[in-house]
């Protein structure tokens, strides 16, 4: 029962941080940035106690998040409010970057998973595709700075809540296409 409960609660917040912008859009025009502050640190403390994982990165990011939110709710800030996809895609993108500097990126570590190790030859590939990512992430992250400083809350929600998400999309169906061409090449020049 715990497990089912856990999972329920799981996917409940998966669906709330996707739809974060939307949220936003609809609280705001109903309760205010600080009650939205309040609700997004109690979304963020869920999360954290429900994909908690070893390390000090997830507890160092809660407390991040805390002050931010905590600093929403002292202003009582919309505009405040908007800059946390800024903050989420830049905290990603630290993350990856960070995972360079060791000997099995993010990336990797997704692609182990499935429960096989990738071969050899993917090592320096997914590398790159890290550094790749890291780089789409920190332009999201300009792209939903600027929104969130120069366009309208409608215009906000739109790159934030679905533009970003097609783009991310996108670039993800180009990788895999790429990906398959690249197996190919590898195996018909004979390393593994």
């Amino acid at each position: 029962m715990l497990t089912i409960l856990k999972t329920g609660a799981q996917a409940v917040l998966l669906v709330i941080t996707l739809t974060y912008p939307f949220v936003v859009y609809w609280g705001l025009n109903n309760y205010g940035p600080a009650v939205l502050a309040a609700v997004l640190f109690l979304l963020l403390l869920l999360r954290f106690l429900f994909f908690r994982r070893q390390g000090w990165g997830q507890g160092a990011l809660l407390i991040f998040f805390a002050i931010f939110c905590a600093v929403v709710i002292g202003f009582d800030s919309e505009n405040l409010l908007r800059y946390y996809p800024v903050l989420m895609s830049l905290a990603v993108a630290v993350v990856f970057v960070l995972s360079l500097t060791s000997e099995m990126t993010v990336i990797e570590r997704f692609a182990r998973l499935s429960g096989q190790p990738p071969p050899n030859y993917a090592k320096t590939y997914l590398r790159n595709l890290t550094k790749i990512w890291s780089g789409l992430l920190v332009l999201n992250a300009f792209v939903a700075g600027y929104s969130a400083c120069c366009m309208s809350l409608q215009s906000w929600t739109l790159y934030n809540g679905i533009l970003s998400y097609v783009f991310f999309a996108l670039f993800m169906v180009l990788e895999l296409i790429y990906r398959q061409f690249y197996k190919r090449k590898c195996i018909g020049m004979g390393l593994s």
